[in-house]
């Protein structure tokens, strides 16, 4: 279990952040439940994300965008339970915060985006990426439980493609801004590969887009960015968006669910 800052050379200006983020930084979904629990209920008081330590001069609090970004290929079955259990957690924490304001009905909003593999799009019932726009709890809950882990045909993923439909959200210009990712698999590209020869695609994206297309605009959205890693494979990706931005690295020890089985072929 790690916790890391990860920061750009000096040499290339990042914006001004909040303080860390307060993720709790051990999770364990529970294996004797059957069916998904209602972890947007009050019962459970303690909290995954605190967002009254995250977020500074609430007096002027003009809304919390969070999004969601999360891979969902076959690599990440085994994961997908405790994943979006965190992701409840996290979720409910938010609804709570808000509470404390008046006029708290349309402050805290929700993004997902979820991504596969170039050329999962062209497999039945699946997709490049997936994505729901700034909305509420409940339906961001909905579109939560349908998301399945499957596809993909190297350790590279459309990450790229991703983090595209991140910047190019509706985030409200005077929130607060939050992007957790959750990731066990690097971009496309030699730059990003810890073996090379399984490369697919060793020049880059399919989609031709870069680093300076992705971190440029979300420097313009001065969002903090948590990447929540589930294993080293995405060690040389850490360091090249490092270049880019500031961000932080979270790597949770995320129970494995042994009756999943990884179902992406290398």
């Amino acid at each position: 279990m790690k916790s890391e800052q990860v920061q750009r050379p000096e040499t290339k200006k990042a914006p001004e952040h909040l303080n860390k983020m307060q993720i709790k930084k051990k999770f364990k979904a529970s294996d004797k439940q059957e069916v998904e629990p209602n972890y947007d209920s009050d019962e459970d008081k303690e909290k995954t994300l605190d967002f009254d330590k995250e977020i500074q001069n609430i007096k002027n609090l003009q809304g919390v965008d969070l999004v969601f970004c999360i891979d969902t290929t076959g690599s990440m079955k085994p994961f997908m339970k405790s994943i979006k259990e965190l992701m409840r957690k996290i979720i409910r924490d938010g609804e709570n915060f808000i509470k404390q304001f008046e006029k708290s009905k349309d402050l805290f909003k929700i993004g997902i985006v979820a991504y596969r593999d170039h050329d999962d799009e062209k497999q039945k019932d699946s997709y490049l990426t997936k994505k729901l726009d700034f909305t509420d709890g409940n339906s961001a809950r909905l579109f939560l439980n349908s998301l399945v882990a499957k596809g993909g045909f190297d350790k590279a993923e459309a990450v790229i493609d991703g983090l595209s439909d991140v910047i190019n959200l509706n985030w409200r210009k005077d929130s607060h801004k939050f992007l957790i990712h959750f990731i066990d698999g690097p971009p496309h590209g030699n730059d990003y590969a810890i073996d090379q020869k399984n490369q697919r695609f060793p020049d880059g994206c399919p989609c031709k887009k870069d680093e300076e297309d992705i971190f440029y605009p979300m420097r313009d959205l001065n969002l903090k960015y948590s990447i929540i890693k589930l294993n080293d494979d995405v060690d040389l990706m850490l360091k090249r968006f490092a270049e880019f931005f500031d961000i932080e690295v979270v790597k949770l020890e995320i129970s494995y669910d042994q009756n999943e089985k990884n179902t992406q072929q290398y």
